[in-house]
């Protein structure tokens, strides 16, 4: 029987196989067939064409290799092609088998192409201008400031702890000194239950080597004595509250809105520009392509609340 990976997984990882393109010169698929009347504009993303035993070829974002798991199998839900066929990506790319031995072939590109409903119109494949947009998707930002360097591993892992330290929040360390948060999500998971609309975020905050303390976001609008006499009796002496920039309305809110269901990952804690670990939830929600309706949606949020991951990505 064959396995899947589900779709989802794989489209936060779907620029990490810049090296997997296929070398040589840049290729354009030919003219597309079928009804292409409901295409939306023309994208481009970093994807896998797979060829079944059958020669029947699908789309599916570019999988995360993991030698030690072997191959990766065909996503849950791919994605039917129309402007190329089995018989000339194999001509022109090499093909990888499946994790499996069932016949099941794949090869990553970065495509350009429209999107109508679960059919993809290829019109490039390889193209300079696609790899191009990859490379730069793919490359890590550019610090804003000089990164200092460290002599040895004792002096990087002292700096590391220092730049979390819960003073950078306004917390003052107790008496007596902080102490382990111990089981942070399965402690405040209940908490948050019984006082709603009380904490929003949450997050563990290193103050030294196997001793971390609990960030807690208050909401924009909670009562802060209550989460004070809350967390104290949760974690006494390993607790740094701070004022989540995000309501428990706003939150709430985000996860009823129907164009970000059905079911919104929820992370309790985020980054801010610095690098610095903040208590401000987040939502990612995971698409196919963009539109112009989620992103007015998610305008309605501050920004950085709603995280949009898609397959593919609009041209600039």
């Amino acid at each position: 029987m064959r396995r899947f990976v589900p779709g989802v997984v794989l489209t936060v990882v779907s620029v990490v196989l810049g090296g997997c393109t296929t070398a040589g010169a840049p290729t354009s698929a030919p003219s597309p067939t079928g009804d292409t009347s409901a295409a939306g504009p023309e994208v481009w993303g970093s994807v896998a064409f797979w060829t079944s035993p059958e020669g029947d070829l699908s789309l599916c974002p570019a999988p995360f290799i993991d030698p030690g798991w072997g191959g990766p199998s065909v996503c849950d839900d791919p994605l039917e092609v129309d402007g190329v066929d089995a018989a000339e990506l194999a001509m022109s790319s090499p093909q990888s088998s499946a994790g499996e031995d069932d016949g099941w072939t794949w090869s990553a590109h970065v495509v350009t192409g429209s999107l109508a409903g679960n059919r993809f119109r290829v019109t490039g494949i390889d193209t300079r201008e696609a790899i191009a947009l990859q490379d730069a998707a793919s490359a890590p930002p550019v610090p804003s400031e000089p990164q200092p360097s460290y002599s040895t591993d004792e002096e990087k892992s002292a700096a590391l702890f220092a730049q979390a330290d819960p003073e950078q929040y306004g917390c003052a360390e107790p008496e007596g000194g902080w102490r382990d948060a111990g089981d942070l999500e399965g402690l405040i998971g209940p908490y948050t239950a019984g006082y709603p609309g009380q904490v929003v975020g949450w997050a563990p905050l290193g103050v030294a080597d196997g001793v971390s303390v609990a960030l807690i976001g208050a909401a924009a609008d909670a009562d802060l004595d209550a989460v004070r006499t809350g967390m104290q009796k949760l974690f006494p002496d390993a607790a740094c509250i701070v004022t989540s920039s995000v309501s428990a309305i706003e939150l709430q809110s985000a996860l009823d809105e129907p164009l970000f269901g059905p079911d919104p990952y929820v992370a309790r804690s985020s980054t801010d520009a610095a690098g610095r670990t903040t208590a401000d939830p987040y939502l990612a929600i995971f698409r196919t392509a963009p539109s112009d309706e989620l992103d007015a949606a998610i305008a309605r949020y501050p920004a950085g609340m709603v995280l949009l991951w898609t397959w593919f990505h609009r041209l600039p």
